[in-house]
């Protein structure tokens, strides 16, 4: 049996937070450094929000890690639970 249990993230709906989504959205495709030095944050400060946001689906990294950087996707998906993917079609001999 597999349990899923919900990983709680105390404190991201902060005003910094918010900011980094709207740097995001007016600055697509920077990198990590880039905008923690933009918006005057700590890297390491960025670095979390940033994991916090890609796991809510906010945004994305795309292209290399030298110089991809991060985008906001349009739609965001679940809260990551494994109820949010699709489910795979079994074939009729795998049902018990």
């Amino acid at each position: 049996m597999i349990f899923y249990r919900k990983i709680e993230w105390a404190g991201i709906k902060s005003e910094g937070v918010n900011s980094v989504i709207g740097y995001i959205k007016q600055n697509p495709g920077k990198r990590a450094p880039y905008i923690a030095k933009a918006i005057s944050i700590p890297l390491k400060t960025l670095e979390r929000w940033l994991k916090k946001l890609k796991f809510e689906g906010k945004i994305k990294y795309e292209g290399s890690a030298k110089t991809g950087g991060y985008y906001l996707v349009d739609k965001p998906r679940g809260d990551g639970l494994a109820s949010d993917r699709p489910q795979a079609k079994r074939p009729w001999f795998a049902f018990r």
